[in-house]
């Protein structure tokens, strides 16, 4: 059986190679994107029949699901690549200092084994 991907943020950028790559190596590829012009390059003929796309926030779980059904109908579920990212912005000698410093530690300071991930639940 075929194995299938599912890349959230995958039209364009870094997620879009990851999709290409997967696609060229033969597998199923659904890509999540919030921008509906970004996955126009999957109805190319020659991707046509190898993947497909769900616009929507890889956030939401029901996009999620519906994403990992698409992905199993067209075999086995063998990766998941979180490529989409939402990030909380803070510009220094605008935002208050204490906010930027959390942004930059949440990107250089490695979090300790029981710590939970950056912005959990936010």
């Amino acid at each position: 059986m075929r194995s299938s991907h599912v890349v959230t943020g995958g039209g364009r950028g870094i997620g879009r190679a990851v999709a290409e790559r997967l696609l060229a190596e033969g597998h199923f590829v659904v890509v999540i994107e919030a921008d509906p012009e970004a996955v126009e390059w999957l109805e190319h003929p020659a991707h046509a029949a190898r993947a497909s796309a769900v616009t929507g926030d890889a956030r939401e779980e029901a996009v999620a699901e519906h994403a990992a059904d698409l992905a199993e109908s067209a075999g086995v579920l063998d990766g998941w690549v979180n490529n989409a990212a939402v990030f909380r912005d803070a510009s220094p000698g605008i935002s208050p200092t204490p906010a930027v410093i959390e942004l930059i530690e949440a990107v250089m300071v490695p979090p300790s084994r029981d710590a939970p991930p950056p912005y959990a639940g936010s």
